[in-house]
């Protein structure tokens, strides 16, 4: 049903009936807007059904025709709600069109969903997300016709009462960002016409309730949780059901399921597109590979992450995802994610002691990379068509000499004098003109690394760099001088360095428009060409003691060199921000 829905949409699109479309990651949309003219015309062949109300309005609602409401205000007191909606006993549709994100505290917004849920018993769609509610009424099994219903980025609520498995009718339920919720319903699994259920940002949710696995209409199960100590707790089992499931699936805390080679846990969900397996505590080495062996995808998924996997290898399956990999590696992979793999000490099985261009695979689409808490990882594949972003987070130093050495010309650097390879290496990548189209570079946690050795490395060679991140680099004294160079840049940050000043030359950057210094205790001063960024939007400094007292409002010695920025950000410790509207 929602693919032919999706293809009258994408018709109407067409048509110019819709516009301002907003898509995922996956170029699928998930909103839109009606264009003016078409918008217009609609409002007036269906009025008085549908009804728009704006801030203060009490009138409108015909307590008869009226079906379908929404509010282009935030609303977060029941004052705002006209007394005529709650006696509209027609209303088939509640829209909340512009909550704000922000945390809405207060009886008040509970009396709102209070008043709506005991009036409007015909609602087939209704919107309470982010209004601070602490509780959905009991009440809300009375709804008996709810097919729609969004509580999400209610942070304050921490279960969902039974008496939701009443709605036999209902097809999507979203509680994302609901940080506080800690359980679903127990009998959820009577929900039989549930085709979403959106539990993605929920951090203190600790199972999921057994039965879930006979939801088998579900598409949407952005994350599977498994609790071994609750005897409440869904087993992995329960997901081998579960086939029409497509988009994003996320399992976590994999050390608690039981698996079962022959059980087919994963392998039938064809519609899947990404998939994410995460272990939350240690396992032994071999109890980890043999629990991914278990855990086969789908030969046509788009996507996979490890996340805290103790194997010292990979499975055998993983040479059959043809979305992934053809021939010998992954010619199709656009985004590789490597993230909290403590004993991975390979990503290619080569002979260290000579490596050369000829001799390592590559990933000719490649365009995001990220590495992240690998302290082991020492030999990599070659990445030479980066263009998106590469971060290097608490790795290596191997690590970072093998993934910015594209060219491989040459035996990988000794042990000795690394700082010296590392620059190098750096010098080798930017002399090539392989990196020339990546735009974002965070370079994060490497302790040995000093990149200070300017004229060892070309940087004019990131002709195209917008963003760029040092950070947690206690060797790091200095920009590079050559770092001048790239003035292309949109965004600097500096964040925990030993730096003392900033360059002069800072001000050649003049497409600048965000300056991030954090926790760089050293810095005493801002240099006077930061007058001259005329792009510069965002001034952001944090915990950086003497550079804080010069950028006192009106007093301090830096002060005239800032005052033209509009957004500026300065916190010290335990503080809150004070920004550009503080100056008066």
């Amino acid at each position: 049903m929602e693919d032919v829905d999706y293809e009258y949409f994408q018709y109407l699109y067409w048509l110019c009936f819709f516009e301002e479309v907003e898509k995922d990651e996956n170029g699928i949309a998930r909103k839109c807007r009606m264009s003016p003219l078409i918008h217009a015309i609609a409002s007036w062949e269906a009025a008085p059904i549908l009804v728009t109300l704006s801030e203060g309005q009490h009138n409108g609602i015909d307590r008869c025709k009226t079906q379908h409401v929404s509010f282009n205000f935030h609303l977060d007191s029941s004052s705002q709600v006209p007394t005529s909606l709650v006696d509209a006993k027609r209303i088939r549709t509640i829209l909340l069109n512009n909550q704000m994100l922000l945390e809405t505290e207060g009886t008040q917004s509970q009396s709102i969903c209070d008043k709506i849920v005991s009036n409007c018993k015909l609602l087939r769609v209704l919107d309470l997300h982010n209004t601070g509610i602490k509780m959905v009424p009991v009440s809300i099994g009375m709804l008996k016709h709810l097919r729609y219903l969004d509580v999400s980025h209610n942070t304050a609520i921490k279960s969902l009462p039974n008496s939701i498995t009443m709605l036999l009718h209902l097809t999507v339920l979203k509680l994302s960002s609901c940080y506080g919720l800690q359980e679903l319903p127990r009998d959820i699994q009577k929900l039989v016409s549930l085709r979403h259920l959106e539990i993605d940002w929920c951090y203190s949710l600790t199972h999921l309730p057994r039965g879930l696995g006979h939801l088998t209409q579900l598409q949407t199960l952005s994350e599977f949780v498994l609790n071994k100590g609750n005897r409440d707790s869904c087993s992995i089992s329960e997901l081998a059901g579960l086939n029409n499931l497509r988009g994003k699936l996320k399992i976590k805390n994999l050390e608690n399921g039981i698996y079962n080679s022959k059980a087919g846990i994963l392998k039938e969900k064809q519609h899947l597109r990404s998939l994410t397996l995460a272990w939350d505590s240690d396992v032994h080495k071999d109890t980890a590979k043999d629990q991914l062996d278990c855990l086969e995808s789908p030969s046509n998924i788009e996507e996979l992450a490890l996340v805290r996997y103790e194997g010292i290898e990979f499975s055998n399956w993983l040479s059959l995802l043809n979305n992934l990999q053809q021939q010998h590696f992954f010619p199709s992979l656009e985004e590789l994610r490597l993230t909290e793999l403590p004993k991975l000490e390979g990503w290619w099985g080569g002979d260290n002691s000579l490596v050369t261009a000829s001799s390592l695979p590559s990933f000719p689409r490649l365009s995001k990379l990220m590495i992240e808490d690998c302290p082991k990882l020492s030999s990599m594949p070659l990445y030479t068509h980066l263009t998106e972003w590469l971060v290097l987070d608490n790795t290596s130093l191997e690590t970072f000499q093998q993934t910015m050495n594209t060219s491989r010309s040459s035996q990988v650097p000794s042990e000795t004098n690394k700082e010296w390879s590392a620059a190098s290496t750096f010098s080798a990548v930017f002399a090539s003109s392989s990196h020339s189209r990546l735009q974002s570079l965070c370079i994060i946690g490497i302790k040995k690394l000093d990149i200070t050795y300017s004229d060892k490395i070309r940087w004019e060679g990131l002709r195209n760099l917008r963003f760029l991140r040092f950070d947690y680099l206690p060797k790091l004294k200095k920009l590079p001088e050559g770092l001048q160079q790239v003035t292309t840049l949109r965004e600097l940050h500096i964040w925990r360095c030993n730096m003392e000043t900033l360059p002069e030359w800072i001000g050649k950057f003049k497409l600048l428009t965000v300056l991030g210094i954090l926790v760089c205790p050293y810095l005493n001063s801002l240099p006077e060409a930061i007058k001259s960024l005329s792009s510069l939007i965002t001034l952001e400094i944090v915990d950086c003691p003497i550079l804080l007292e010069r950028c006192k409002s009106k007093t301090g010695a830096d002060w005239h060199k800032i005052v033209h920025i509009l957004d500026l950000l300065l916190q010290r410790p335990q503080s809150s921000f004070s920004s550009s509207s503080s100056r008066n």
